[in-house]
C-alpha cells in the first residue's frame, strides 16, 4: 500500500540528520498517516492526501548543517597520505 510504504521510508530516516523544524513537520505528517492507516473508515481519498502531506514534508527537509566536530577531520592543508 502506497501511505504505508511512504510512512515506512520516512521511518528509515535520521531526525538527527535534519533540522528540527523541518523534522517536526515530517513528524506531524507521520504521526498523521499512522492515524489515517489505523482508522476503521479511512476513504481512498484520506489515504492519498496523508501520503501527499508526507511526501510534501519530506520534499521540504532541511539538512542540518555539517558541525565544528565533523570538520576538524579534514582541514584545508592538511595531507592525509604523510
Amino acid at each position: 500500500e502506497p501511505l504505508k510504504d511512504s510512512v515506512a521510508e520516512a521511518g528509515k530516516l535520521n531526525p538527527d540528520d535534519y533540522t528540527s523544524d523541518s523534522w517536526k513537520i515530517v513528524a506531524e505528517a507521520i504521526k498523521h498517516a499512522n492515524g489515517v492507516l489505523s482508522a476503521d473508515g479511512s476513504s481512498i481519498a484520506d489515504k492519498i492526501a496523508a501520503r501527499d502531506q508526507l511526501t510534501t514534508a519530506l520534499d521540504q527537509l532541511q539538512p542540518k548543517p555539517p558541525t565544528d566536530d565533523q570538520s576538524v577531520e579534514q582541514k584545508p592543508g592538511q595531507d592525509s597520505d604523510r
